[in-house]
């Protein structure tokens, strides 16, 4: 909603997305979320039966469910095309339609789709709309921190919001820090000083 003279007044929205192209991202901004989300992103070809596996035994040991195994191309088609119902019909699904995605778009066009449709909690959909909203600031402009806390919010954006649970987003924004530290996409002590910053800086 806009005033007269053009200044915007307030937005009101279901899904608030804004498009930004990954070309004009800084790189620690996405490789957060591959550090977090997707560490053989590059290799794969659509879904990585290692990561599957490594998931299902960690949840075996654990009695539970803690670790996914789904890449961030199977988080893309289950997020745009095949819906979350659990069922094994609908990750087969999944499953054939990340492959074939993968062979039809490149690497960086699945990553520009995912870091703008990922769910980021507070009504957020993609990185620049949780940028604007938890930082005030435009993707170019995150720093380090910033990213890794926005990457970190993919599992639980609830558990993890730096508005809520600040505790618990500092954490995991830890989490993805040390992550991209052993991913050489930051230095460690990068990834030190950003993980002593405020959560909302």
């Amino acid at each position: 909603m806009y005033a007269a003279d053009g200044t915007l007044v307030d937005e009101f929205y279901l899904e608030r997305r804004i498009w930004s192209p990954l070309a004009e991202m800084p790189p620690h901004v996405w490789r957060a979320f591959i550090a977090a989300e997707d560490r053989r992103f590059f290799e794969h070809k659509g879904f990585d039966l290692g990561g599957i596996f490594r998931a299902a035994v960690a949840n075996l040991q654990r009695g539970e469910v803690t670790q996914g195994g789904s890449t961030i191309t199977q988080q893309l088609v289950k997020n745009l095309l095949v819906g979350s119902e659990r069922s094994y019909k609908r990750k087969v699904k999944e499953l054939v339609l990340s492959y074939r995605l993968d062979q039809e778009l490149t690497k960086e066009e699945v990553l520009e789709l995912y870091v703008n449709y990922v769910f980021l909690g507070s009504g957020n959909y993609g990185v620049e709309a949780a940028a604007r909203d938890y930082f005030g600031l435009s993707t170019r402009d995150l720093s380090v921190g910033q990213a890794a806390m926005l990457a970190g919010l993919v599992p639980a954006p609830s558990r993890y919001s730096p508005r809520s649970h600040p505790d618990m987003a500092a954490w995991r924004r830890q989490v993805v820090l040390r992550a991209m530290a052993e991913e050489h996409f930051v230095t460690e002590e990068a990834a030190v000083r950003a993980a002593e910053a405020p959560v909302l800086e």
